[in-house]
C-alpha cells in the first residue's frame, strides 16, 4: 500500500526582484553566473543536474558551483547574503528569505507499507497520528505541503 505523507515545491532561488532575469534551467548556462549548489547525492542537487541536462546544458555545471550548500536554507541563506545568484531550494526556503522562486518540481513522498502490517495496531496507530493536526504542523512547519497526508494512493503488488 502507498501511503502519501508529503509533498514539496523545489525550484530556483533567486534575488528578490530577479536582477539577472533567470527564466529556468537554460539560463545557468550564462558566463559569471554565481550557482548555489548542493552537496551530491541530495535531491536539490540531482534536480539541478536533470534540469541542467534537460536544457541542454552540462550536468557538471552543478559540480563546477562556486557556492557550496549542504541544506535548502543554507541556499537560500547564501543568494540572500549575496554570495551565490542561484540555486535549488524548496518554495518554503525563497519565501523565509523573501527571494524569488521559479519552480522546477514538486516532489511527493510515500510510505510504502507491506499490506501484511496494515492490520497491525502499532502502524494504525501511526497512520491516526499522521492524520492529526499537530502532525501536520510539524511537516508544514518544515516546508512540506501536507494536504494529501494520509491519503491511500496505490494498492501495488509485490514483485
Amino acid at each position: 500500500m502507498l501511503i502519501t505523507l508529503a509533498r514539496w515545491e523545489a525550484g530556483l532561488l533567486l534575488a528578490p526582484g530577479n536582477p539577472r532575469k533567470i527564466r529556468g534551467a537554460a539560463d545557468l548556462g550564462r558566463r559569471g553566473l554565481r550557482l548555489v549548489a548542493r552537496e551530491t547525492g541530495s535531491g536539490s542537487r540531482r534536480l539541478l543536474e536533470r534540469e541542467l541536462v534537460r536544457a541542454g546544458l552540462s550536468a557538471a555545471l552543478a559540480g563546477a558551483a562556486p557556492v557550496r550548500a549542504s541544506g535548502h536554507l543554507e541556499v537560500a541563506q547564501a543568494i540572500a547574503s549575496g554570495a551565490g545568484e542561484v540555486g535549488v531550494a524548496t518554495r518554503d526556503a525563497a519565501i523565509a528569505f523573501g527571494l524569488e522562486f521559479v519552480p522546477l518540481a514538486e516532489e511527493r513522498y510515500d510510505l510504502a507499507i507491506p499490506r501484511a502490517l496494515l492490520a497491525d495496531p502499532r502502524l494504525e496507530r501511526f497512520l491516526d497520528a499522521m492524520t492529526s493536526a499537530a502532525f501536520r504542523r510539524e511537516l508544514s512547519s518544515l516546508g512540506y505541503d501536507v494536504r494529501g497526508c494520509g491519503d491511500r494512493v496505490a494498492e501495488l503488488d509485490a514483485a
